[in-house]
């Protein structure tokens, strides 16, 4: 039995692609992962290349699929959806319907 359900991770600075065991890859394998990017890939690096990172992160993804796992990479502007200059996409509060929300009864978005 698994303890993570899921994992998300929204701009990691590294999958370290290289750095797992087939073991460890294996495991992974065992849960969906999402991992997400926003839109500011090749703004001149500072502390990170969001690049770099990225095509790690795709690497990784490649891997745990090809030991049978569920990995996904969401790229919002792929989509038409970009944030404001150097600050990124917010992604906030997603919860299975029915479940609290900060006092609340999540409901889905409401478009238009």
């Amino acid at each position: 039995m698994s303890v993570v359900g899921t994992e998300v991770a929204i701009e990691p600075g590294s999958c370290r692609s290289t750095g797992w065991a087939d073991a460890e890859i294996n495991a992974f394998a065992l849960i969906p992962i999402l991992t997400v990017f926003g839109d500011n890939l090749d703004t001149p690096a500072t502390v990170l290349n969001w690049r770099s990172a990225y095509n790690d992160c795709i690497e990784f993804n490649k891997q745990v699929n090809r030991a049978g796992g569920n990995a996904k990479m969401l790229y919002p502007p792929d989509l038409g959806i970009r944030g404001m200059p150097q600050s990124g996409i917010t992604i906030c509060c997603t919860k299975p319907r029915g479940l609290p929300l900060a006092g609340r009864t999540y409901q889905e978005p409401v478009s238009g």
